[in-house]
């Protein structure tokens, strides 16, 4: 009987520290599950002049709601996608009540073929092949009534966030949607989030108040067929005096696999094309049709700047992606060259020269 009572004295002892100690730990955390953003948060996908470079866009999320959401791993599908657009950052962004906030993520490549070739895993997309013939994006998404976004930044945590994702759910990748034609309308985000007692993992529709992703998709398609018959990229920049125009070589070569006409260049919003003095045309005439046959050709570029204000050149983002009109096998459409950082480099600092905005 002593034994039986001195058991029972223990078990009565331990079921209360059991009590106690329940009652300073942490409540349990919900089990991540599917399910739609929160009342009160609503997300879109913008491109803006600073990601056509770097193949990127935002997703722009604002919180409507009086408490603040933790945002984790984000992912884009779209069916135009050959894999999934992530996240550029691992980390975690806090959206206060009332604010916007634009999350980075990188675009892959665009699905060209009818067949799904997706492997299930995140795909890197190039980040702006520099120098290479890639889409003309569409304009910036422009200031408009409403929430103003916030940029976020990519090398530090946001105020209130931290690097590590840890608290919000993870996600599992999953086959991207593939196959034409593609439906406009069923892009969407897969977010993981923590907003208040909540830990969830939510697939949200994409609204686009600029739409990109469709003239995207064209015209990286027009690219591979492109691709196929010539290789088009910017080579050598030589610079000159104020008041001469400068020299950028046009490299186009041949790859024996099509037949494709390369039939202008455009001006940029900080470079023209010579004489100086004008006129200076909008469209800088090429025509050159390129067969399998066809010897490698150099097309010399009279640039003169457009413009010398300081600020100008100062806050650049697309002062050296050129549109490149061209016909891939009978597919017109134009396309983009963008410089590579040491030919912008080159270019911007001529342009400074050229212009006195430098002692």
């Amino acid at each position: 009987m002593r034994r039986v009572a001195g058991f029972s004295a223990v078990a009565a002892a331990l079921t209360a520290v059991a009590v106690l100690l329940a009652g300073c730990a942490e409540p349990p955390r919900p089990q991540p599950s599917a399910t739609a953003l929160p009342g009160g948060i609503t997300a879109s996908i913008v491109q803006l002049r600073s990601d056509v470079a770097e193949r990127q866009a935002q997703v722009r999320i604002h919180n409507t709601d009086d408490e603040p959401l933790v945002v984790g791993t984000v992912r884009v599908d779209d069916p135009r996608f050959l894999g999934h657009a992530v996240r550029t950052i691992r980390r975690q962004t806090e959206i206060q009540p009332g604010a916007t906030v634009d999350i980075r993520v990188q675009l892959p490549p665009m699905n060209c073929a009818a067949e799904d070739t997706s492997t299930g895993a995140p795909t890197p997309a190039p980040t702006g092949t520099a120098g290479t013939a890639t889409p003309e994006p569409t304009a910036e998404p422009q200031a408009t009534a409403g929430p103003q976004a916030t940029a976020e930044p990519d090398a530090t945590p946001d105020a209130g966030g931290s690097a590590d994702p840890s608290a919000v759910p993870e996600l599992t990748p999953v086959p991207s949607r593939t196959g034409g034609p593609p439906d406009p309308a069923s892009t969407r985000a897969t977010v993981g989030y923590r907003f208040g007692a909540s830990i969830a993992i939510a697939v949200s529709e994409l609204s686009e108040p600029i739409p990109f992703l469709s003239a995207m998709y064209e015209r990286e398609c027009l690219g591979e067929q492109l691709s196929d018959a010539a290789t088009v990229t910017l080579g050598a920049f030589t610079p000159s005096a104020p008041g001469e125009p400068a020299d950028l070589e046009l490299n186009i070569d041949a790859t024996s696999r099509g037949e494709a006409s390369i039939i202008g260049i455009h001006q940029t919003n900080l470079l023209s094309f010579g004489p100086v003095g004008g006129p200076y045309p909008a469209v800088y005439p090429i025509g050159v049709a390129v067969a399998e046959d066809s010897a490698p050709q150099t097309v010399h570029l009279p640039l003169v700047p457009a413009r010398c204000d300081a600020h100008v050149v100062a806050e650049d983002k697309r002062g050296t992606v050129f549109g490149l009109d061209v016909d891939a096998e009978g597919t017109a459409g134009t396309m983009q060259l963008v410089a590579t950082p040491e030919q912008r480099g080159e270019i911007l600092s001529w342009v400074s020269s050229w212009c006195g905005l430098t002692p």
